[in-house]
């Protein structure tokens, strides 16, 4: 019983570090330009976070530092999405990886007031954890959710879009996704 309450707190530490970012991610402030015909995928590779990916344009990085974890924010957004990656590094030993995924994803969705549509499991190279369809409707919008927690570090890999928005691209979202890599 204590030790589900230590990965409750912690997992709200992440999510509350996480949403900041992701409010942020979503303001019209930081939306790129529609009118971009072809788009030019950016390569990011972190080998000290053992983790790369591409994104579809020039990404924004933010690092936070707590007392029991450092969490990575990179993010783009592109056509009214936001392509975002999280990385979670904690500094006391994590366990129980898979009940860590479901928690964040639970607590994910009820932060958002978000309804989740469909989930399933999420496997990279025989790590378990979870994805989600998330609809938020009071945000009006549709949120792809992974989260996966690989030795000490969590990673989320998200990506939102507005439920109306025209020029959400599934094939863009699959490259985006396909792209995420860890290293064991």
């Amino acid at each position: 019983m204590q030790f589900t309450n230590v990965i409750k707190a912690g997992m709200a530490m992440i999510l509350v570090a996480f949403v900041s970012g992701f409010i942020t991610s979503f303001s019209p402030d930081h939306v790129q330009s529609a009118a971009a015909e072809k788009v030019k995928w950016v390569k990011l590779k972190r080998k000290d976070l053992k983790f790369q990916a591409r994104f579809p344009g020039e990404i924004t990085t933010k690092t936070t530092e707590k007392e029991k974890l450092t969490t990575h924010k990179f993010n783009c957004t592109l056509h009214d999405v936001v392509y975002f990656i999280g990385a979670s590094v904690h500094k006391v030993e994590m366990t129980d990886h898979e009940n860590m995924a479901k928690i964040s994803l639970e607590s994910f969705a009820k932060t958002l007031n978000g309804e989740v549509d469909a989930e399933k499991e999420w496997i990279l190279k025989g790590n378990k954890g979870m994805q989600a369809i998330i609809n938020v409707p009071s945000m009006g919008a549709t949120i792809d959710y992974r989260v996966i927690l690989i030795g000490q570090i969590q990673y989320q890999v998200v990506l939102t879009y507005a439920n109306d928005n025209p020029d959400y691209s599934s094939e863009m979202a699959e490259t985006f996704f396909k792209s995420f890599k860890v290293k064991k």
